[in-house]
């Protein structure tokens, strides 16, 4: 999935290796001490993600993005977190990189 995602973008105005897609739809994460909570998709590239959660979280911090398959299940794939930013009260907008040199991509049930 993630390597047919094409930018809506020109190459000219998107200068990054992965061009983003804009991207409007909810799904959990997975985070080690704030345990799983729902956040909003806001982009997604063949190299990773922006969401917006509930949390400040921490640049190298490892966070589970989970997502439901049409098996029933999840599939979760394992990311870094790259920057974060505060949206709003409450609200902050995080770069997540997708780690698939780490077996990012695993199925849970």
């Amino acid at each position: 999935m993630l390597g047919a995602l094409r930018s809506t973008q020109t190459a000219e105005l998107n200068k990054r290796k992965s061009p983003r897609v804009g991207l409007r739809v909810r799904t959990d994460i997975q985070h080690p001490t704030s345990g799983r909570m729902s956040v909003w998709v806001r982009d997604i590239s063949a190299g990773g993600v922006n969401i917006a959660a509930p949390i400040d979280m921490k640049r190298a911090d490892e966070v589970d993005l989970l997502l439901v398959n049409d098996a029933k299940g999840e599939d979760e794939i394992r990311c870094t977190v790259m920057h974060c930013r505060k949206l709003a009260q409450g609200m902050y907008a995080i770069g997540l990189k997708f780690n698939a040199e780490r077996g990012g991509l695993s199925k849970s049930s």
